[in-house]
């Protein structure tokens, strides 16, 4: 759909590629958003200001996921915590979206966590829409308890209190990765994760070179190498890339 995981690149090649797929994202795809969000029940007009280039950097296929209708929205690092107003999680279904291809309506499908849209899932990849022909009014809202969260919440055990705020914990979410699980803990902000295994080991998964790698054996030996800092997280993603 939108260029991305079709192969290898060398070194040098992805953030090019990267920035290109950004820019593409921004002219083509965001002002679909926009535009639905304009068409939102009132209940949802503060929307309208999380569609927007400084939050939402791009979109990726669920391909490390296993693929399907669903494609996750790179969020903005630095800027994200800004429009988390409130803890809530939900699903906003039937969402229709005229197809000039197709000539027929498709339907759309958008994940909100904590008022932040973090996903959306959707079945066409002709993205050729007449956008005066958004149809909400049979919009239905389904609330989710982030079941996946609370699950590994289990398997990750108590952070301390000082490291908390280095996680991106609230946008977690499992990842599916050669028969095996894994729950997300950072999000560097461009479809590269720090994750969990179920069995507590620390990875870093680095998409644009496919690259998994166990860094730690368990979260407490990651929070001891934070605390003797003989490992930053930035330090390590700039090193992947």
């Amino acid at each position: 759909m939108f260029g991305l995981f079709k192969r290898k690149k060398k070194e040098g090649e992805w953030q090019k590629i990267f920035e290109q797929e950004e820019r593409r994202f921004h002219t083509n795809v965001l002002p679909i958003f926009q535009a639905v969000s304009e068409k939102l029940p009132e209940q949802y007009a503060h929307l309208k200001e999380r569609f927007i280039p400084g939050l939402l950097r791009g979109c990726n296929p669920n391909a490390i996921r296993g693929g399907g209708n669903l494609y996750v929205f790179r969020i903005d690092q630095f800027s994200h915590q800004k429009y988390e107003t409130e803890k809530n999680n939900y699903f906003i279904q039937n969402i229709k979206l005229y197809s000039n291809s197709l000539q027929r309506f498709e339907t759309l499908k958008l994940h909100i966590s904590n008022n932040i849209p973090i996903a959306f899932e959707f079945s066409t990849s002709d993205w050729n829409f007449d956008l005066s022909q958004i149809d909400t009014t049979q919009i239905r809202k389904f609330h989710w308890d982030n079941i996946p969260y609370q699950t590994w919440m289990k398997i990750i055990g108590k952070i301390p209190l000082e490291h908390s705020k280095r996680f991106d914990l609230i946008n977690g979410f499992e990842i599916d990765l050669n028969c095996l699980k894994y729950f997300t803990l950072k999000d560097f902000g461009d479809g590269d994760y720090i994750a969990i295994k179920e069995t507590r080991e620390i990875y870093g998964l680095i998409h644009g070179k496919n690259l998994v790698e166990e860094i730690f054996k368990s979260p407490e030996e990651l929070y001891e190498a934070i605390d003797k800092k003989t490992f930053d997280f930035e330090q390590y993603h700039s090193s992947k890339t």
